[in-house]
This record gives C-alpha cells, structure tokens and sequence, in this order.
C-alpha cells in the first residue's frame, strides 16, 4: 500500500515538474524573442556574426519583427541542443585516447600565442593544421549523429549469405 502511495506520488511530482519546466521554458522563449524583437528594432544584428547576419538577410521577407524574433530563438535553441552534445562527445573521444590527446595538443600548441596577456587560439591554425583534431571532430559525428544518411553499394555484396546488396543500391 505505501509503496502504490510513494509510486503515485512520484508520478504526480513528475507530471507536475514537467508541466512547470515546459511553461518555465515558453515564458523563456517569448521573453528571448522580445529581446530579439528589440535588437532588430535597433539593427543591432548588423554588428552581430555573420551567421546571425545571414539569418537576417534571408528573413527580411519576413516584416513582422516578431515572427523574425522567434525564428531567431529556436535557431538558437536547435544550434545549441546540437553544439553541447557534440561539445561532450568530441572531448569525450579526445580524452579517452591518451596518444591522440597528445597528438591535438601538439597541434593546437603551435597555433596559441599570447596578445596582451591572454592565450589566443589562431582558427586559420585550427583549421590548416590539426588534422587530428579535424580527424577526431569527424568520427565524432560519424559515430554520434542522429539522423541517417544514404548509402550507396560500391559493389555487389552479400549479407550474412542470403541477402544480396546490388552495386549502386542506396
């Protein structure tokens, strides 16, 4: 009886806590669209990144500053529920695997300098010069992506002796 009670009670409180996380997150996306309702009232995002300035450039279709705002906030919700996972899972893989953490931080090691007291990473560096990094952040995506991708046969194969993979099949 008392555990049908504290197993009822644990539903409940879940269904609750739920409820208050889901009206707590689209009170936060109607107060961030205001805000960037704002911004682009006052044109801010034209000293914002380029990414958010093409953003802007597509939607100016878009006249009500509103509907432009909320688009922004869920881009932005949808980049970082991609970016944080992928944060983890990249120094996950990095960090397992001593002799290739070794190896990225003897690449990245050549592209810091110092500028006015700071540690600064050059990107142009990143980018040309770490192939274990690039390497690592790739097999990050292959093994962790959600979503599928097309495949196409590159030849005729047969799977566990019975099904027959033609060449050019996707």
């Amino acid at each position: 009886m008392i555990g049908n009670i504290i197993t009822t009670l644990t539903t409940v409180l879940g269904a609750v806590t739920c409820v208050y996380i889901f009206l707590r997150a689209l009170l936060n996306i109607t107060q961030d669209a205001k805000t960037w309702q704002w911004c682009f009232e006052k044109d801010w995002f034209k000293d914002s990144s380029k990414l958010v300035q093409c953003r802007a450039q597509i939607k100016d279709g878009l006249q009500i500053l509103q509907e432009r705002a909320i688009i922004e906030v869920l881009g932005s919700i949808a980049i970082l529920g991609n970016a944080l996972p992928a944060a983890f899972w990249m120094m996950n893989h990095i960090f397992l695997d001593p002799v290739g953490l070794e190896d990225i931080r003897s690449e990245l090691s050549k592209g810091v300098r110092e500028v006015d007291g700071a540690c600064a990473i050059d990107m142009a560096h990143v980018r040309e010069s770490c192939p274990t990094l690039r390497s690592n952040f790739q097999e990050m995506f292959r093994r962790n992506a959600i979503g599928f991708s097309a495949r196409i046969a590159m030849e005729d194969h047969v799977l566990d002796g019975k099904h027959l993979i033609k060449r050019e099949a996707s």
